[in-house]
């Protein structure tokens, strides 16, 4: 089982980049206000960046990281976003 906590000592540049990219304002100033993390897996990037939208989605095709992505939803106590298949 892959936990959140994973991002702080394995792919720490990797991750926060992404996240830093996704949460900053555009040129414009303007924060983007939906995530759409497809083919998120455990769900490592949309469950690290959800608390900075408003509408967070993880979608995957395997089943079971669908599973694992809940999990892991569940483990860190986020609940405003949600992992479902396509």
């Amino acid at each position: 089982r892959i936990i959140l906590m994973f991002k702080y000592s394995m792919l720490p540049v990797m991750v926060d980049h992404v996240v830093d990219a996704a949460i900053n304002p555009n040129a414009q100033g303007e924060k983007m206000s939906h995530l759409i993390d497809c083919y998120c897996g455990s769900g490592l990037f949309c469950l690290s960046s959800a608390s900075h939208f408003d509408v967070c989605v993880g979608i995957e095709v395997n089943e079971k990281a669908v599973e694992e992505a809940t999990r892991n939803a569940e483990i860190n106590k986020v609940s405003f976003c949600r992992c479902c298949r396509f």
